[in-house]
C-alpha cells in the first residue's frame, strides 16, 4: 500500500493518505460451468479459470502533495496449501494501472488463470490442503523474489483473498 504521511515541523504525523482502490466485484469461475460457485474441472474443457473484477475510485487515488495521480500494479494469485506447512504459487497475472486507465475512474478487468496439469492430484480436504486466490497491491513493478516476499507478507497491500473451492466430481 502507498501510505503518504504528512509531517509537520516538530516531526508529528498530521494524517495519512491510503491511495488502494476499491474493489467492487471479484468473479473467480469455470467458463464452462453453470454454478460460478464451485470449481469443478470435470466439466472443464480447458485448463484456466476466469477471473474478473471491478475497480472504483481510480480518478480519485490522486498524491495530496503533487496533486498528481499514482500508477500501480496489481497482482492476482492462485495458491495451494500443502498440509498447512507450505503455500505453492499456481498461477498468477498482473495488471498495470496508468494514468490514463486512473482518469477513467471505475475500470473492469478480466484474465484467464492457467491451472497445472496434475490439479486433480492437489485437490485436498478444504482445511489443511486447499487452494486460495489473492488481489494484491504494490507501488512497484515486482522485480525479484524479495519483492514478492514484502509483497505476500504485507496485509495493507491486499485487496481480496479467499479460499476457492476445487472438486473433480461428476454431477
Amino acid at each position: 500500500m502507498i501510505t503518504l504521511h504528512n509531517i509537520n515541523k516538530r516531526g508529528v504525523y498530521m494524517s495519512v493518505e491510503n491511495l488502494l482502490p476499491a474493489l467492487h466485484t471479484f468473479t473467480l469461475r469455470n467458463p464452462n460451468n453453470k454454478q460460478d460457485f464451485l470449481i469443478n474441472l470435470k466439466e472443464m474443457d480447458g485448463q484456466c479459470l476466469e477471473v474478473k473484477f471491478d475497480l472504483s475510485g481510480l480518478d480519485k487515488l490522486v498524491n495530496p502533495i503533487t496533486g498528481k495521480r499514482v500508477p500501480f500494479y496489481l497482482y492476482l494469485f492462485l495458491f495451494h496449501q500443502k498440509g498447512g506447512k507450505e503455500v505453492e504459487i499456481l498461477s498468477s497475472a498482473s495488471f498495470y494501472c496508468d494514468e490514463n486507465k486512473l482518469e477513467i475512474g471505475n475500470l473492469g478487468m478480466e484474465t484467464p488463470l492457467k491451472l497445472p496439469e496434475d490439479i486433480e492430484s492437489l485437490i485436498g480436504d478444504f482445511t489443511n490442503n486447499f487452494f486460495s486466490i489473492e488481489l494484491l497491491y504494490s507501488p512497484k513493478e515486482l522485480e525479484d523474489g524479495s519483492d514478492l516476499n514484502l509483497l505476500l507478507n504485507n496485509p495493507e497491500s491486499r485487496l481480496f483473498k479467499s479460499k476457492v473451492a476445487i472438486i473433480s466430481e461428476e454431477y
